[in-house]
């Protein structure tokens, strides 16, 4: 019994398919642009479906009888059917989920009661698709009554079977009952929502748009770098931490939260919950990532969280070793490949430029057309509507004879760059800063830990940076995009908030595989820009506003910093930080003077215990050392320290934590 209620409901499934794919053929209305999901294979499909009859436990007869029905129908319709039947094919062909139950018991039918709904499934749904109506008191007798209009209904133990007819307007309800066509009985009425086709961008996306995010709150930079790495045991927060929340973390969602959205869309489809609102999420699973309201705070902050994730050491180093890898063709093999191995962790993100700012987008298929290598998105930017009639044009292409991307990402703005990432790549079990320090981690470990990043708060003050071979950051005005004259493994980074870059959105600098490289970063402008010179286990800050300044052998032990003609640079501020595991050690320099047209080079010693300054002029300065830990803030002055012109001085400090006791002296050497 048992196996012929299975395969009587593989029949029913496939003839009421056969009659929907007829009327979905009749459906002329809609865009040429709409998403519609393509049907896998036929070796897959057929693959899928051998699989769904063994666990039936069916016999050779039925078995072939089952799949002969199932051949007759058109490649959606047995995608579909493959949907209803196996629950992990839904999940990868992006189906809605099974928020009723159903329950197949044909047993003895009551035949002169009133047939009363009590649910739908799903619960809305597109013209030519099918729809169950849920429950008590059918029969074969029955009939469903879309909007005044009998259907043709295929009854099935507790539940009836209709195709949403064709020319209804989407986002619109209508009102549905069932009459009993031989007692003459009829039900209640309920509304049946008819709605655009969902794809994935209904299913998998969220249903509100991007939005902006004047600034991340450090509780949620908190909970995403993890407390240890951004504040000390007594609650005061890292020195280094503070520089980098202030730098660059903040403001990453003041344009929007694109690519927090995209992010954390995919986590909601997986059902990963880590993040600040773990349990929050875990307790409110939804049936789909759309039916998630934006009027909830934890869903708000966790994507702001997710939008904070492109500024950590390892996305960094990752999108910047892409940018200047992956080309544009290799990008859409990424994806390609990354769908064909139907792994969600797999899922691609697209990260895309245009002269105007950066955004972040889901892509879920790949298709080619001649020389159109063509990505279909989900743009949050771009929400799937209940009403709409089209998908707002979500598809990218990259020629594959020119490799030239376009996408159009906003009213009148075009991406001309993009790379692809898989969603593994990013979330990360522990987030670095920059500065390398983690909870579990040490200032020179793990990804990342050769990228070096500069950031300067005035994003118009810097007009060049040169390495020590002559390649460079600009070029006519534009990012140096020549790999034979660029610096190598380098990007400027422009946030992927899905809007033009906030105007006072500070210019970051990445240097990938930096150890060992010297770099010389050309200032101009009228007002003073802060800098800042982020490597694993050291921080430089200076405020200058014209001239240049070096920075040599990036994090090696020798690493120094190179001042040119100090006197024309109206130099304000100039720290230099040592970042431990359980302290920071800062050495402040201010009131410069005394130096004329020369050079002024201070040198960290490796321990972090001492700074060595030397210049051919000669220089006067102040100096105030501090130590920063667990146990608070404590500092020594010392004043009026006198550099001659071709003599090195070496400040020594014995002991941080003691730094109220501690003497500091100044040795001159040659």
């Amino acid at each position: 019994m048992k196996n012929r209620k299975a395969v009587l409901l593989l029949t029913l499934l496939c003839a009421i398919l056969a009659a929907q794919s007829a009327v979905v053929g009749q459906v002329s209305t809609r865009s040429t642009t709409m998403s519609v999901g393509a049907a896998q294979p036929l070796a897959t499909r057929q693959t899928a479906l051998s699989s769904a009859l063994g666990q039936m436990n069916l016999s050779a007869d039925q078995r072939r009888q089952a799949t002969a029905d199932f051949e007759k129908l058109p490649a959606q319709a047995q995608e579909v059917v493959l949907c209803k039947l196996l629950p992990k094919y839904a999940e990868k062909a992006y189906y809605p989920s099974n928020r009723d139950r159903i329950v197949f018991n044909p047993g003895d039918i009551l035949k002169n009661l009133v047939p009363t709904i009590t649910s739908f499934y799903p619960a809305k749904h597109s013209p030519g698709y099918g729809v169950a109506v849920i429950g008590n008191f059918f029969n074969a007798n029955c009939k469903v009554y879309f909007d005044g209009v009998e259907l043709a209904t295929y009854p099935w133990s507790d539940m009836l079977v209709f195709v949403v007819p064709a020319g209804k307007t989407c986002g619109v309800n209508y009102p549905v009952y069932v009459k009993n066509t031989s007692s003459g009985a009829t039900g209640n009425t309920m509304q049946y929502k008819v709605v655009a086709p969902m794809g994935y961008r209904g299913v998998n996306g969220f249903n509100f748009a991007n939005f902006g995010t004047p600034q991340i709150s450090w509780n949620v930079f908190r909970d995403y770098f993890t407390p240890a790495a951004v504040e000390y045991s007594n609650g005061s927060h890292r020195y280094s931490a503070q520089a980098w929340y202030d730098s660059s973390y903040k403001g990453v969602g003041g344009g929007g939260d694109c690519y927090g959205m995209s992010v954390r869309s995919i986590r909601a489809k997986m059902h990963s919950w880590q993040g600040l609102y773990g349990s929050w999420w875990s307790g409110n699973v939804q049936a789909s990532v759309w039916d998630y309201a934006r009027i909830d705070p934890q869903v708000l902050d966790s994507v702001r969280e997710d939008q904070g994730g492109q500024i950590s050491r390892v996305a960094w180093d990752l999108i910047s070793y892409r940018w200047n890898s992956q080309s544009h063709n290799a990008a859409w093999e990424f994806i390609r490949d990354a769908l064909a191995s139907y792994d969600p962790m797999r899922q691609p993100i697209m990260c895309v430029w245009g002269p105007a700012g950066g955004h972040a987008i889901v892509a879920y298929r790949v298709e080619e057309v001649g020389d159109d290598r063509r990505i279909y998105v989900y743009d949050n930017n771009k929400p799937y509507r209940e009403s709409e009639t089209s998908d707002g044009d979500s598809v990218a292409h990259v020629s594959k004879s020119t490799g030239k991307f376009t996408y159009a990402f906003w009213p009148g703005e075009y991406a001309n760059k993009m790379l692809s990432l898989s969603y593994n790549e990013t979330i990360f079990d522990l987030p670095l800063l920059p500065v390398g320090v983690g909870a579990t981690t040490g200032a020179t470990a793990s990804a990342g830990s050769e990228t070096t990043v500069a950031i300067f708060d005035n994003p118009n003050s810097v007009s060049q940076i040169t390495d020590e071979q002559g390649h460079t950051m600009f070029a006519g005005g534009k990012q140096n995009m020549d790999a034979a004259t660029r610096i190598p493994n380098s990007m400027r980074f422009i946030p992927l908030t899905g809007a033009p870059t906030p105007p006072g959105y500070p210019a970051i600098f990445i240097f990938s595989k930096s150890t060992g490289k010297s770099l010389t970063f050309d200032i101009g402008g009228n007002k003073q820009t802060m800098a800042r010179i982020f490597s694993p286990g050291r921080l430089i800050e200076l405020t200058v506003q014209s001239g240049k300044f070096r920075v040599y052998k990036l994090q090696t032990a020798d690493q120094e910093l190179q001042l040119s003609n100090v006197s024309q640079m109206n130099l304000g501020a100039l720290n230099v930080i040592a970042i431990r595991q359980d302290s920071e050690q800062m050495f402040q320099l201010q009131g410069l003077r005394g130096i004329q047209q020369g050079t002024m080079n201070v040198r960290l010693q490796p321990s972090g215990a001492g700074l060595a300054i030397s210049g051919n002029s000669g220089a006067r300065l102040n100096l105030t050392v501090k130590g920063l830990s667990n146990t608070g803030a404590q500092q020594s002055i010392l004043n009026n320290i006198t550099v001659p012109a071709g003599r090195s001085g070496q400040i020594n400090v014995p002991n941080f934590n003691n730094l109220r006791n501690t003497k500091l002296n100044l040795q001159l050497g040659n």
